[in-house]
């Protein structure tokens, strides 16, 4: 027993020690792995599959080139690409003429919304679904597509699978005057079911339609549409959260006057909160709010002054707060995207900037379950951290599409535990899994984490207890 203490006693400082020398080496390189995804790119969307892989669309502006469909595995390597067929066997009847957006199924499949071209000149939207293999498996055609300014335009702006294995469309029906917002629900086969209420007021009326919507969610109780409010043909626009019932009810409308619009949205499960990023006169906001519309935090990501884009999205992080993404710029030329984490309170908790001298910008977000964050975007810049521009030869100033993972942890993040429990149980920390070499380990004050078998870390914040049983060991530093 003496013995068991000693030792006990010997490593805790041994541990203590070796964290402050661990603590003074350099930091890893943020970015896991990066891909070249195309030369020329347009419109590329990301999803996060459920085995852990990316799902990629990207429109090819460039050259002519067949649209596909590209899925990479968790370590960024390519398990297939699919070609995105059109209804008609017949090639030069029916083809895919572009794609906006991608939603991961639960099949670990995904579905493509895209528009497509027959005869050469009549357009439709369509879903179009793919197995978890990469075969297209069907299409069906969008209910009420219109592309008539007489009549509206319609522009689609998110898409998802709901928990019950349907497919949902979000976006509004323009015309020179007005907005007409809408959100439909189609069968997992792709068959349309029906609308869902939004509110808004009449397309041809007096009164404008109320809201443009941005972004589709699925909370704990029904669906979340984000967007732009109109409370009048000439007054100022405000951001607006409309929650919606699983039977598709309008349930509750809030408007932000202090926002100019709200940009994107996600739940938060944890506390079944919403949080979202605003567009205002002070920078990006990021707002957390319940159903009742009570804020509990509204914090202000500030923007270069010279920032034009406006691409910025959210995704609660499974090991801590949220994570923004936007496009940042230095100046009309050099244009760089960056990574923003923000705690569950609202505070910024680090902010790192990815790019060269040249344009970079960022296009799509995706979180991983293990808290990596996937990135997707164009570059112009033959320098910085992006190496898509630097492969392409002969080089030149046309924008390259790229995909990234970052691993959070080197962003100063932590993996910490939430309880007390036993090292090897994923339960036990923050992002849901075991720590490994290259994880900065916090055991948080009150917590007693049992180990009894061989264990590795990178460094380790010692706030409560790590308990040892004979036989087991800690290994840190790289």
């Amino acid at each position: 027993m003496n013995h068991t203490l000693h030792q006990i006693s010997f490593f805790t400082s041994l541990l203590l020690i070796l964290s402050i020398v661990t603590a003074t080496r350099a930091q890893q390189p943020p970015i896991v792995w990066q891909r070249v995804i195309e030369d020329y790119p347009n419109n590329i969307q990301i999803a996060a599959a459920t085995d852990g892989g990316l799902g990629i669309i990207c429109n090819n502006t460039g050259f002519p080139r067949p649209l596909e469909l590209t899925k990479l595995n968790s370590s960024g390597n390519l398990l297939w690409r699919s070609q995105i067929r059109g209804s008609i066997p017949d090639p030069n009847g029916s083809y895919i003429a572009q794609l906006y957006f991608l939603t991961a199924t639960r099949d670990g499949g995904f579905v493509v919304l895209c528009r497509e071209t027959i005869g050469g000149s009549y357009r439709r939207y369509v879903l179009v679904k793919f197995d978890s293999a990469g075969i297209q498996l069907w299409l069906e055609p969008l209910a009420d597509y219109y592309e008539s300014y007489s009549q509206g335009v319609t522009e689609y702006k998110s898409i998802l699978e709901s928990s019950d294995g349907g497919i949902l469309v979000a976006g509004s029906r323009t015309t020179t005057r007005t907005y007409a917002p809408f959100v439909k629900r189609y069968t997992s086969l792709g068959k349309y079911d029906r609308d869902f209420q939004v509110g808004g007021g009449s397309l041809f009326g007096q009164a404008p339609s109320e809201i443009v919507i941005t972004s589709l969610v699925e909370t704990n109780i029904g669906y979340a549409v984000s967007g732009i409010y109109f409370p009048t043909l000439s007054g100022p626009a405000a951001g607006t959260v409309r929650f919606i019932s699983k039977e598709g009810a309008l349930v509750n409308s809030i408007n932000f006057s202090n926002e100019l619009a709200i940009a994107d949205l996600a739940f938060d499960p944890t506390d079944n909160s919403l949080v979202a990023t605003s567009r205002n006169t002070q920078g990006w906001g990021v707002l957390k709010f319940n159903i009742a519309g009570e804020v509990r935090f509204r914090s202000i990501i500030p923007r270069k002054a010279n920032q034009q884009a406006a691409f910025v999205k959210v995704a609660p992080n499974p090991c801590e707060g949220y994570i923004v993404a936007d496009t940042d710029s230095t100046s009309t030329s050099n244009t760089n995207f960056r990574i923003t984490r923000v705690s569950r309170d609202g505070s910024m908790l680090s902010s790192q900037t990815f790019g060269g001298q040249q344009a970079d910008y960022l296009q799509g977000l995706a979180l991983q379950a293990n808290g990596s964050i996937l990135l997707a975007g164009t570059t112009q810049s033959v320098d910085g951290d992006l190496i898509a521009r630097q492969l392409i030869l002969p080089r030149s100033s046309d924008p390259v599409g790229w995909v990234l993972s970052v691993n959070y942890l080197t962003m100063d993040g932590q993996l910490a535990s939430v309880l007390t429990g036993n090292w090897t149980s994923p339960t036990t920390w923050n992002c849901g899994r075991v720590p490994t070499i290259t994880d900065a380990i916090q055991v948080s004050t009150g917590h007693i984490v049992n180990l009894n078998q061989a264990a590795t870390a990178k460094k380790v914040l010692l706030q409560g207890t790590i308990r040892l049983d004979a036989g087991s060991s800690l290994r840190l530093g790289n």
